[in-house]
């Protein structure tokens, strides 16, 4: 199962990869910080906070051509940038522990376990490495690819 899903209501396009990022780098979270600084006649630092951006960056290095031609289709449609979009990032089989808040004696019985699909979905992304998307032929069916956006 795929960890993202790229959706878009208008222009209508969905891409959603067969395969995930590989481990490691290929699936970070970054995020920057806008913190212009300079040094006035006096001497004294001014730092001044012009907010964040939050961020995810995707690398698959063996991204079938099938997925690769969704994708290219996908960003066409919303023209790199111009059109946000909304991303989705599923953990799938997160468990969370349930345990009786009070003082008794844990049993089996009062313990349980919840498996669910933890989501979290940004309504306003952008693809930010849209003018020189790095796309690299590695075989006949596979190419290596990397992937920067905004999240929102």
């Amino acid at each position: 199962m795929s960890v993202i899903l790229f959706t878009c209501s208008a222009p209508a396009a969905s891409w959603s990869p067969s395969v995930n990022p590989r481990y490691g780098g290929g699936y970070a979270i970054n995020k920057t910080r806008f913190q212009p600084m300079d040094l006035s006649d006096g001497g004294d630092l001014y730092s001044y906070s012009r907010g964040e951006r939050d961020g995810r960056i995707f690398e698959w290095a063996a991204l079938p051509s099938a997925d690769m031609d969704s994708l290219l289709i996908f960003l066409a449609a919303v023209c790199g940038g111009r059109y946000p979009f909304t991303f989705i990032e599923t953990f799938p089989g997160y468990s969370q522990n349930i345990t009786n808040e009070s003082h008794e004696r844990l049993t089996d019985e009062s313990m349980t376990h919840i498996i669910t699909d933890d989501a979290n979905v940004f309504t306003s992304c952008r693809i930010l490495n849209f003018e020189s998307f790095p796309i690299k032929n590695i075989t006949r069916t596979h190419y290596e690819c990397f992937l920067e956006l905004e999240v929102a």
